[in-house]
Parts: C-alpha cells; structure tokens; sequence
C-alpha cells in the first residue's frame, strides 16, 4: 500500500452519531410555515430533512408533514423562492406519533431587490467559479458528470490569497455520476491555498434512469462514493470493522510535533507516528442506533479501499 492513495482525515474531541437501519424506530413531523414580518402562511416551501432524499412541500395551509424519520438527531430545514433559508435541530429518543414544528422565514430582501441576474461574469470571476467548483465537487473521475446548474448566483470575494463565496439562495448541482439532483444551502465557503472550509446543508432528489444499464452504473458508482466517505467512516466505527474497511488510525508518538511530519509515512512509523486501535474508545449512546466516540488526543485516520 502505498501512501498516495491514502486519504487522510484529522480527527479532534468527541463525536455522537447515528446509524441508520431497517428496524429503527420512527417518529414524525409536522407543522406550518409562515411568513416571519406577515405572519402569513407560506405555501408550497420545500421541507426536508438534510443530506437526505426525505422531503415534502407545503400545502395551500403552510402545513407539512415528515413521516418514519429514525430517531435520533435530524436537521429539518425550509427552503422557498425569495426567502432565506431557515432550520432546525430536532431530537427525539423514543418512536412517537407526531411532534409539531412550526417554521417562520424571513424575506430575503437582496434576493427580492434583485431585478435580474446577469449569467455573464468577468474573466475574474470565470476563474474564481473553477476554483471554487474544484474544492467543492472534488477531482476524480465522477465529477466530470457533476455540474453547478447555476453557478452564476454565487458572489466571490479575493483578499489575500484567501477565497470566499455567498450566495443568497440554494445552489443546484446536477450529479449524473450518482443519479442525483442536490440542492446546497452554502453558509459559508473559505479556500485558502490547499485549505477548504465549507459549511452547508442539503437536499437530493434521485434522478430516473433513462435505462438498466444508467440504473446499474450509479448503484456502482454510489458504492464507491460510499467507500471512505464520513458516513462510511462512523458506519465503520460503529460495526467495529475499522480495519477490515480499509481504515487505519495512528496516534502521535509522546513528545514529537505533528508540524514535523514528512513524506516519507512508513520511514516514520512506529518511531513518531504509532498506529491505535479505536475499537475500545466507542461507547453506546442514548437510544439504540446512536454511538458516542471520544478521542483522547489528534488522531489520523488512513483510507485506502480494501476492494
């Protein structure tokens, strides 16, 4: 194994997570959306919990309702044409019928003032949207199939070799890599060299399949996307099958500074770098399908696919 087809991740401090499965209790949501200045109900605004294909619109009454949510910690989020984005942390331990969560957004008035929205941009900004869509789609093989469908929304800001983005609405990528559509709220973006920070939420739709075989590629592709992603990682720890999914972790030696780390990985193994096994540090959380992990110092996760 070789050290450039590792992935590395640094991992700090404690972590709760939830592992979905079949036989996972449930519970449901429901509620009513409403203009926050009018008070009025908003119909037709996209609810939905995030990073997930589980969604639903709001009726002519501002209502909604989310059904076999698994229980645990979910984000719902409400999204609608001239309004900013808004969310909330819902949790709950036991199955329970029905929880009510009302919404109240507010008017996007940069969004509302807008009169048109120019899709020509300056040679700046051409170059500023590769960068960006570089550090957010990622360089491999799938994203050629990925692409921003309105990437024109999106503002930069350059100072100081460091890279910013906004955007007013949620941005809508097309992934015919995965057969899927996703729609990004983006709260913030930062590139700063090979540096990327972005925080953000989403919603996906699945795209239909124009045949088998397009059916068959993206279940193989979605396996692959699956390997080393952070859901794969915390499915890992909580199977206890670190190691047998292809994921190693190292701890560093007493005393040496992580600052002063080399290439050369295997020369420094087991003198500065010592590999930890994480098994013993996963501890059952709350409800049945949650975990918690607390990691007693910096922890360096390798990846490379055992497949």
């Amino acid at each position: 194994m070789t050290l450039f087809l590792r992935q590395k991740i640094y991992i700090f401090a404690v972590f709760f997570f939830t592992i979905s499965t079949i036989s996972a209790q449930t519970f449901s949501i429901s509620g009513v959306v409403r203009d926050a200045k009018t008070a009025e109900v908003v119909p037709f605004a996209n609810v939905f919990i995030a990073n997930t294909t589980k969604g639903t619109t709001t009726n002519e009454k501002g209502e909604y309702t989310l059904t076999k949510i698994p229980v645990g910690t979910v984000i719902i989020s409400v999204s609608m044409l001239g309004y900013a984005p808004a969310r909330q942390n819902v949790r709950s331990e036991i199955a329970t019928p029905k929880e009510n969560i009302d919404f109240t957004i507010n008017p996007n008035e940069q969004e509302l003032s807008e009169v048109k929205v120019s899709s020509s941009r300056d040679k700046t900004w051409e170059k500023q949207f590769q960068r960006f869509s570089k550090a957010l789609l990622g360089d491999t093989p799938l994203t050629k199939a990925c692409t921003i469908k309105d990437g024109y929304l999106i503002n930069f800001e350059e100072a100081k070799g460091i890279l910013r983005a906004t955007t007013s609405r949620p941005i809508e990528l097309e992934n015919l890599a995965l057969g899927y559509r996703v729609f990004f709220t983006m709260t913030s973006f930062l590139l700063a060299n090979d540096e990327i920070q972005y925080q953000g939420y989403a919603r996906f739709e699945e795209l239909k399949p124009v045949s088998e075989k397009e059916l068959k590629n993206w279940t193989l592709n979605r396996k692959t996307a699956f390997e080393g992603s952070d859901r794969h990682l915390f499915w890992a720890l909580a199977q206890h099958q670190l190691k047998t999914e292809g994921y190693e972790a190292f701890v560093d030696a007493v005393g040496f500074n992580p600052a002063n780390r080399t290439a050369m990985f295997f020369g420094q193994l087991n003198k500065s770098i010592l590999p930890i096994t994480l098994d013993s540090l996963i501890k059952k959380g709350r409800i049945a399908n949650e975990f918690r992990i607390k990691f007693p110092k910096r922890i360096e996760l390798h990846f490379a696919s055992p497949y």
